[in-house]
């Protein structure tokens, strides 16, 4: 990534990346639009509230795969190949416990933030398995990602679309089989999700296994011990992006806490729309992954001008893919609500909804390639701040305030209009140039 023509590199190394984002969305949508059209109304509220929960739970596993992927980009551009064992070895560790950790603290926690949640009571029981046994397979889902990061860190971006490809095939055969043919509802859907994220760990862990010599991690028992420093750096990297995840979801459930209020069709409308914006941000999100490893060993290697090339290229790419999806759900929308439910009450909302999501759309377009570069310059403090005052300060305060005046609609809009607080805050930080003269891990 630090030599060569910058656009059919990024073309080549991003694609995969969104096939990969693809297929991880599909698996989640398969559960909801199985679950909308073979199983009862209160089933449906139930894996929209629960999988709000396992988002959160998900995106904690990407944040701190995220720090690895990172670190790993800075040593190759800075050419420190011995450094690798036992910064791969710390990252994976230490990930593995984390994992274990908050897989115990959801199964602890988890009927008490359903009805923090205000889940509807015919929603209540079919939530509890969904959460239950989606937090038994978050530890698969925790080392699938480690893995993939190592891995993408090095420029490896095909073989995690493959592993991915397998994991999105077993879980839609899963909730077939399961949810129509065995009727088993959200339950068969939770499990034909942990049963695919199992496999797709233990393809991610073959493959790393096999091409170890490449990767430049020998798999020893003495490897795998936490060294001070690695962790040290994994932390530092990781644990702002763990805390704003936290701080963006977290509010993200709040306002959701309001909107279920509202009944099952609410609940129901807001699980959809968690669902459709992991669709539109397949592009956008994929695009900020690829920026952290193309900035890490550009960064590394001391060529500031072809971050500059990679952001315009990426900017340009995500507004393109964001008027083709705000064309398709403002002309459609009955059609694209209709993916998901054949429920006539909840399809009937799906203009005004998507009205309004259009908006978050666009922010995601603008957001995710400067938080791409914030994060491979190792600034990740600075994404800190952003989450916290995007999720907390705007998310929940115009959501109340839009809420109180507007009612539901208003909860929603308060939900899309937060994601300019870090489009604002991450351009700025872009156009002072302070990036440039980042101090390296």
């Amino acid at each position: 990534m630090t030599r060569g023509p910058l656009l059919p590199q990024m073309i080549a190394f991003t694609v995969p990346f969104v096939l990969a984002n693809l297929l991880q969305t599909l698996y989640t949508i398969a559960d909801l639009a199985i679950v909308g059209h073979f199983a009862p109304e209160g089933d449906l509220a139930a894996v929209s509230i629960s999988g709000q929960v396992t988002i959160l739970m998900t995106l904690i596993g990407i944040s701190v795969a995220n720090g690895g992927q990172i670190y790993t980009a800075q040593l190759l551009g800075q050419g420190r190949k011995k450094d690798l064992n036992t910064a791969i070895g710390t990252f994976l560790s230490f990930t593995a416990i984390l994992a274990v950790a908050v897989s115990l603290l959801c199964l602890a926690l988890g009927r008490s933030v359903l009805r923090w949640l205000n889940t509807p009571a015919p929603s209540v029981a079919a939530a509890g398995q969904y959460l239950t046994v989606c937090s038994l397979g978050m530890v698969f889902v925790f080392g699938y990602n480690a893995i993939c990061a190592v891995l993408r860190g090095m420029g490896e971006s095909k073989a995690p679309t493959v592993f991915i490809a397998v994991c999105a095939g077993m879980n839609v055969l899963g909730d077939l089989l399961l949810v129509m043919g065995l009727g088993l509802g959200a339950l068969g859907a939770a499990i034909a999700t942990a049963v695919s994220q199992f496999s797709a760990f233990l393809l991610a862990l073959g493959f790393l296994y096999r091409r170890r010599a490449e990767a430049g991690f020998d798999f020893r028992r003495a490897s795998f011990r936490i060294r001070r420093e690695p962790l040290a750096v994994t932390v530092r990297l990781s644990l702002p992006l763990v805390i704003m995840q936290v701080a963006l979801n977290v509010s993200m459930l709040f306002v959701s806490a309001y909107i279920n209020g509202f009944g099952v069709a609410a609940a129901s409308i807001a699980g959809i729309g968690n669902k459709l914006y992991s669709i539109v941000t397949t592009v956008s999100s994929a695009f900020s992954a690829a920026m952290a490893t193309i900035v890490g060993q550009n960064i590394g290697a001391g060529q500031t001008d072809r971050i500059r090339q990679a952001m315009g290229i990426s900017v340009v790419i995500n507004l393109a893919f964001f008027a083709v999806i705000a064309g398709i759900c403002l002309l459609f929308p009955r059609f694209v609500f209709g993916i998901f439910t054949d429920e006539e009450g909840i399809a009937a909302l799906a203009p005004q909804y998507l009205r309004i999501a259009v908006w978050a759309y666009l922010a995601f377009a603008l957001m995710h390639p400067v938080l791409g570069l914030i994060n491979g310059v190792g600034n990740t403090p600075l994404n800190l701040v952003i989450g916290v005052l995007d999720g907390v300060a705007a998310r929940i305060g115009l959501s109340l305030l839009l809420g109180s005046r507007l009612g539901m609609w208003g909860y929603f809009w308060g939900y899309c209009l937060a994601g300019y607080v870090s489009v604002i805050l991450g351009w700025g930080y872009y156009f002072t140039g302070r990036w440039k003269r980042r101090r390296l891990l």
